[in-house]
């Protein structure tokens, strides 16, 4: 009996020893078999479990599904503890990852160098009770797990790439219940990303793409709070997505607007932003077969716009600490730049449940060395329209670099000056009623050439830009005039160009007629219409024959005054004119008697005008304006004026 009793326990124990030893391939045979019952290829180099101990160690990791998806891990260690599985749980002491492969469908590709768990991860097992209608699997990682350089590419280009970032406080719950729909709960106290960057050098086009190396960087990404409901198909109610706060630190952006027939890489949809066009090539183009009809393609979209959607809140994004955007317009040449940095950025109240309700923003920049922007406002992002309202100030913006529109809309390039302004934006349902004070300093412009203008820049029955700057201009060299912004944004003609042309000129204009009437301008419709570069004021009369001033002469005299006064840098042309009228009064003719002026005459009439324009600066200098400001033109004779002769004043 001992023998046999002997000889069972030593087959019972090398029995053991070989199932224990075979269990990994007899693991890895079965879960093959399983996994490729659905269609699904598993294989691994070399697996190594230590049941006493909880332990699992997966080397060579590959499994693949056709060409839907290829995934690889180089290692894998896992540290269960066992004793939980009686408690209907399953607790995680170690996990980690390493260079994970994974290939996705449309080109897409995920690969992370490394995967490692913070603390332990509870699994509650689902309720298997047969008299129970709800079934519920919890995770729970109380402390977080780390990723290290992590990128997503499409097509072999990097759209998304960090170095490390931090997930804590996860707990993710399924739930299924049989009398009404799966939901699936999602929960994190925070995640922090470090030194991201999306979209890379190559989504720019070459002449930029050495230059810069990303689109998009991040010093530090921020989530708090995070929230996660997405429901089954039995239900109608929409995935919920909410978070307390979403910071960024150190954000930098690049804009680069090109022209629409020179994309910056394949996959361009033809627009001007090199930017758009990046995440335009990212969105998957449905399959199409040769069997699909036209109507199958009509009931498709149907059910996708049925589908419920991803409904969205966020208590407050903060965007601060060296944040910065530049801005590039290749569009023409040479470039233009703009670089804002510094830039702080708050927004709250953003619910995408409520969309009639508006979310308060602050935003303050700095562009260039001194100039800044400070805005703030309210804005309802998930409208359909832009619902957007504005109010702010930028001071000194140097507008030299923007000089190349100023070439396209006005046939000019800015010499020097600087911006202040007062802003005022209201956008209802895409239709603008916007307002800008500005304020311009030494703002100078130098006039194209004909061969250098573009074609209908300049308005040929417009008065001269530059002249009616001049206008405007005070004593301490400023220009200030309001700006009005009305239309439609979607509408074909509403542009940059639009508005510093056509509709800048015509405040320039309406700022001059509203400056100047009151000081006695003449015909100013006219005026303004003519090409002519000289404007006519109110002539100072006189009586016909003599050096009097007429009654209504002293008025006039007093509006010119107060005009130089205030226009210390205006210099205003003082031209006699003698007219039929003031030859028959000298010469005592009837007034139908028709004007022969003899040579004699004519020099006296002269004399009479040259008086005449004397009497006219004299009588300003005396009202206190400087005699430089005064140039008194040839006396001209005009034998069609009937009237009484009169001094006019042109600029």
């Amino acid at each position: 009996m001992y023998k046999v009793f002997s000889r069972i326990l030593v087959v019972v124990v090398i029995a053991i020893v070989l199932f224990i030893s075979l269990l990994p391939t007899l693991v890895q045979w079965q879960a093959s078999k399983i996994l490729a019952a659905q269609g699904i290829e598993l294989n691994i180099e070399n697996l190594v479990l230590t049941l006493r101990k909880g332990e699992a160690q997966i080397e060579g990791l590959h499994v693949k599904r056709n060409e839907e998806f290829d995934f690889k891990v180089s290692s894998l260690t896992l540290k269960l503890d066992l004793l939980s599985i009686f408690d209907e749980k399953i607790k995680v002491n170690n996990f980690k990852l390493t260079q994970l492969i994974a290939q996705l469908p449309n080109n897409k590709l995920v690969k992370l160098d490394t995967l490692r768990l913070e603390g332990n991860i509870t699994t509650q097992l689902p309720n298997n009770n047969q008299n129970s209608t709800q079934r519920k699997l919890s995770i729970d990682i109380p402390n977080g797990l780390t990723l290290n350089k992590l990128e997503f590419s499409q097509d072999l280009q990097s759209i998304i790439q960090f170095n490390d970032g931090i997930m804590e406080g996860i707990k993710l719950e399924l739930i299924s219940d049989i009398e009404s729909s799966d939901t699936v709960q999602l929960n994190l106290s925070s995640i922090v990303i470090n030194d991201a960057s999306i979209l890379g050098r190559e989504h720019l086009s070459r002449e930029y793409a050495k230059d810069f190396s990303e689109h998009i960087s991040i010093e530090q990404t921020r989530l708090k709070q995070l929230t996660f409901e997405q429901t089954g198909k039995n239900s109608n109610s929409p995935n919920k997505l909410s978070a307390h706060s979403l910071g960024f630190s150190g954000l930098n952006v690049l804009l680069l607007k090109v022209p629409a027939n020179d994309p910056p890489n394949s996959h361009a949809s033809q627009s001007h932003f090199a930017f758009l066009d990046a995440v335009q090539s990212l969105k998957s183009k449905p399959k199409y077969t040769p069997e699909m009809s036209p109507q199958a393609d009509l009931t498709t979209a149907i059910a996708e716009s049925e589908k419920p959607s991803l409904q969205t809140a966020l208590d407050k994004l903060s965007l601060n600490n060296g944040s910065s955007l530049t801005l590039i317009d290749a569009s023409h040449t040479p470039a233009t730049t703009r670089h804002f940095h510094d830039i702080l950025l708050q927004v709250s109240d953003i619910n995408q449940s409520k969309p009639k309700d508006p979310s308060p923003f602050t935003l303050n920049a700095k562009t260039d060395e001194y100039g800044s922007i400070t805005l703030q406002g309210h804005i309802k992002p998930f409208l359909a329209s832009a619902n957007i309202s504005v109010t702010g100030q930028v001071k000194s913006l140097d507008l030299t670099p923007l000089s190349a529109y100023a070439e396209n809309s006005a046939a000019h390039t800015i010499k020097s000056g600087h911006l202040d302004a007062e802003i005022k934006v209201s956008v209802i349902d895409n239709k603008i009623d916007a307002q800008a004070l500005l304020d311009l300093r030494k703002f100078y412009l130098d006039k194209l050439n004909k061969k250098e203008q573009l074609k209908d820049t300049e308005a040929t029955n417009s008065m001269p830009l530059s002249t009616a700057l001049n206008l405007l201009r005070d004593n301490d060299d400023r220009i200030k005039f309001k700006l009005p912004i009305t239309g439609n944004i979607n509408a074909p003609n509403f542009s940059l160009q639009h508005i510093l042309g056509i509709v800048a000129r015509k405040a320039i204009t309406e700022a001059v007629v509203n400056y100047y009437t009151p000081f006695g301008l003449l015909s100013v419709t006219s005026a303004l219409i003519s090409s002519a570069t000289q404007l006519r004021f109110e002539p100072v009369p006189f009586n016909a024959g003599k050096n009097i001033l007429a009654n209504d002469a002293s008025e006039n005299i007093i509006k010119l005054a107060a005009l130089l006064a205030k226009k210390k840098s205006l210099t205003l042309t003082l031209c006699p004119v003698i007219s039929a009228g003031d030859w028959r009064q000298r010469y005592q003719q009837h007034k139908d008697v028709e004007a022969v002026i003899t040579a004699e005459q004519s020099t006296v009439m002269e004399y009479l005008g040259v008086e005449r324009g004397a009497l006219v600066k004299n009588s300003l200098v005396q009202q206190g304006v400087a005699a430089e400001q005064i140039i008194i033109c040839k006396v001209t004779v005009n034998k069609n004026e009937n009237g009484a002769g009169f001094v006019s004043v042109e600029l």
